[in-house]
């Protein structure tokens, strides 16, 4: 009805509240603005080229990473592509952030210096987390648009791995971030305010 700013008032008072709540739980948005900034600076360092995409690549399942950024468009793709018989999607499920949290590396150069014992299980631990041990020669599309971040990791762990990259104009997406009653957690807190979704749109 063209009242746009009743419409942006409400969705600002909604994230007030959002902002309170993530307080109380205490969800700082800035670690992980900080994160992905690490992961940027981590992933110049790297040499992708070095990762061998024929070596340690046993299992027969072909894994597919659905990326993006929230509000891109990824869901929709996902769900038009599941109607295939031999895809299996998984939808927003944080196994790969998970699992690398867990090793403790010391720098970003440990993703290449995994031994093909380390990389065979980290996958082992994937495909069980994700409860897709058994497709085989299917595709598994992991739907997680913040994978992004993830790439060189997700590369060093299925280096035949694909990825389908969801593009949105970014106006479109910052605003619509914006305007989402995402539950908090340190990434979707970057969306209470237009100018923050902005800036980790930007990073």
């Amino acid at each position: 009805i063209e009242n746009y700013d009743m419409a942006i008032n409400a969705f600002a008072h909604m994230n007030q509240n959002k902002i309170i709540d993530a307080q109380r739980q205490n969800i700082v948005s800035k670690e992980y603005l900080n994160f992905v900034n690490s992961m940027k600076n981590g992933v110049k360092t790297l040499d992708i080229k070095l990762i061998d995409k024929k070596k340690n690549f046993t299992n027969s399942t072909e894994v597919c990473f659905l990326i993006g950024f929230p509000r891109s468009g990824t869901t929709l793709l996902e769900n038009m592509l599941k109607a295939h018989s031999r895809i299996e999607t998984l939808e927003e499920i944080p196994v790969i952030s998970r699992l690398f949290s867990s090793q403790n590396f010391s720098s970003f150069s440990d993703i290449l210096n995994l031994s093909s014992k380390e990389v065979f299980n980290i996958r082992n631990q994937y495909l069980e987390l994700t409860q897709t041990k058994k497709v085989e020669n299917g595709v598994i599309i992991d739907k997680l648009p913040l994978n992004i971040v993830n790439v060189a990791e997700i590369i060093r762990i299925f280096p035949n791995a694909k990825f389908i990259l969801v593009l949105r104009h970014p106006m479109d997406c910052v605003l619509s971030c914006f305007m989402q009653n995402f539950n908090p957690n340190d990434a979707m807190c970057n969306f209470l305010d237009l100018k923050d979704s902005a800036v980790l749109y930007k990073n």
